[in-house]
């Protein structure tokens, strides 16, 4: 409040900084005009003290960062790649990752909701209920076979989902995942809302790869992912053909809007866009991953 008040009897702006997440920035416009697409902030974990640096240097464009800026060797590989255009591959390290997964291949993804206010028993404040998932599932003959499932009715949507999932998840084979964090965390805390199925969600986590790791972990580096792993940002540039554009839901807070509103009214006609929107998920990670081993 201070602050705002110091802003707000301040006669000009030339001394008030502006936001450094230009991404969620309210006012872009005006703390950030004229950003370029390749600016310093989609440089990922770059420092508020580097990106002041930055700033006061008038470097706001990547190209414009020099060779003598100390960077970590990510940073400077995604620098390295949008400054010329071109991908970084290391082949070796990217085809030891995908001979890692093991046949049959599962492709899984969830969708969730949280409630400030728990409702079922033993769920805690805003934690994520999973209420639906996607599981696409590719055999070693190359034949790809899809299951999901979606809850539609009032009552805690992991019980019927946990079931659903132990007969269509065998018990071996890789489960592969888009920042798997994510799902093993909602498997943790099924495992614990149903004991008798902990065994199972336990198997699965070991069993768990993270398929975003080729960029996290520096194995391929597109110069138009712009510092980027989110799905939404990868899939456009490794699968052009497939878009969550013109699908009625396409983001996941929205999903969850979506089914909380379906799931306490009569009318479940949203389901089937709900079904379009996580089954978008896994098929994307699929064509990833056949994109990837094409590299190979």
């Amino acid at each position: 409040m201070y602050q705002a008040i110091n802003v707000i009897n301040t006669k000009s702006p030339e001394r008030i900084e502006g936001c450094l997440n230009p991404k969620t920035c309210p006012c872009i416009d005006l703390c950030h005009p004229n950003l370029s697409k390749k600016s310093i902030f989609n440089v990922p974990y770059l420092s508020h003290k580097r990106k002041r640096e930055l700033i006061d240097s008038r470097i706001i464009d990547i190209n414009d960062i020099s060779i003598e800026l100390p960077l970590n060797p990510m940073q400077r590989k995604i620098v390295n790649a949008i400054q010329t255009n071109k991908p970084y591959l290391d082949k070796t390290k990217l085809k030891n990752f995908l001979d890692s997964f093991v046949y049959p291949i599962y492709f899984l993804d969830y969708e969730t909701y949280p409630l400030a206010v728990p409702i079922y028993n033993k769920y805690k404040t805003y934690q994520q209920m999973v209420f639906q998932y996607s599981l696409h599932i590719m055999n070693k003959d190359g034949i790809l076979t899809h299951k999901e499932y979606l809850e539609t009715e009032k009552g805690d949507p992991s019980r019927n989902l946990i079931e659903q999932l132990s007969e269509d998840i065998g018990d071996t084979g890789s489960v592969i995942s888009w920042n798997k964090i994510f799902e093993m965390g909602r498997n943790q805390d099924m495992a614990r809302l149903y004991p008798e199925h902990a065994e199972f969600l336990k198997g699965v986590n070991k069993r768990m790869i993270d398929l975003a790791d080729f960029i996290n972990k520096e194995m391929y580096i597109h110069p138009d992912f712009l510092g980027s792993w989110s799905i939404k940002n990868v899939l456009p540039v490794m699968v052009p053909d497939l878009s969550y554009q013109k699908l009625k839901v396409n983001k996941g807070d929205q999903a969850m809007l979506t089914w909380w509103k379906m799931v306490n009214s009569k009318d479940k006609k949203e389901a089937k866009d709900l079904l379009e929107y996580c089954g978008l998920d896994t098929l994307a990670m699929v064509k990833i991953w056949e994109r990837l081993k094409s590299l190979t």
